[in-house]
């Protein structure tokens, strides 16, 4: 998912972030080609033909390609930040696996084939990077503001926030409201009273505890005044 520190991209300007640069490959080859058929410049098909790979290659559904970040960006939107980050994560392991044995199996034909297999590790490579980004999006989402009524979202206070969070999709909008396990009413939390409770207690910290903190500082505050 593409992050900015000036703020959350809205799905479909980074969806159009995603398709410019395959796009803008196949422009470039339909171009060559008009003036290829005109023209003839035995060269332009080389130009052509890498240009339209190239575009292919990106649109490919597997992260983080273009193809694997629209992929990505389509799943969130119904199965939540966290699960489309697993579930693309997963085919793009695999991806990237799969082109790494082909690299080894193609060398024996041309030593060049060797990108294929240092392809394949940059892939992972990025791959992994990019998880840790996972909260950084989730917050940016949390920190746009959004229009109408929040969803209100009933929480057990021992559940770490990390589960629901990871629940997220693009443009949600929702209040926590926090229960024992017998469903006793513990209190309630905004999306940014639970960001900045994150920030304190830690993503992995349950919704009792960071409830805890918002109580806290609720108390010094009213010491202060």
């Amino acid at each position: 998912m593409l992050h900015l520190r000036d703020g959350f991209i809205q799905p479909l300007d980074e969806l159009l972030i995603h398709l410019s640069g395959p796009l803008f490959n196949i422009f470039t080859a339909f171009m060559l080609y008009g003036i290829y058929l005109n023209y003839y410049y035995p060269w332009l098909e080389s130009v052509i033909l890498a240009n339209v790979i190239l575009a292919l290659f990106n649109l490919m559904p597997f992260y983080p390609l273009d193809g694997g970040k629209i992929t990505d960006l389509y799943l969130a939107m119904f199965l939540g930040y966290g699960r489309s980050q697993k579930i693309s994560r997963l085919f793009s392991l695999v991806f990237s696996v799969f082109l790494f044995l082909l690299g080894l199996y193609l060398i024996q034909y041309s030593l060049m084939n060797v990108f294929l297999c240092a392809l394949a590790v940059n892939l992972y490579i990025a791959r992994k990077q990019d998880n840790s980004f996972i909260f950084y999006k989730i917050t940016r989402n949390i920190e746009e503001e959004k229009d109408g009524s929040p969803q209100i979202m009933v929480c057990k206070e021992d559940t770490k926030v990390i589960k629901v969070i990871e629940r997220y999709k693009p443009m949600q909008n929702r209040m926590f409201t926090i229960v024992s396990d017998k469903g006793k009413y513990r209190g309630q939390l905004t999306e940014n009273e639970l960001l900045e409770g994150i920030y304190h207690c830690g993503i992995h910290a349950s919704f009792k505890k960071i409830l805890y903190y918002k109580k806290n500082k609720k108390r010094e505050m009213e010491h202060y005044l």
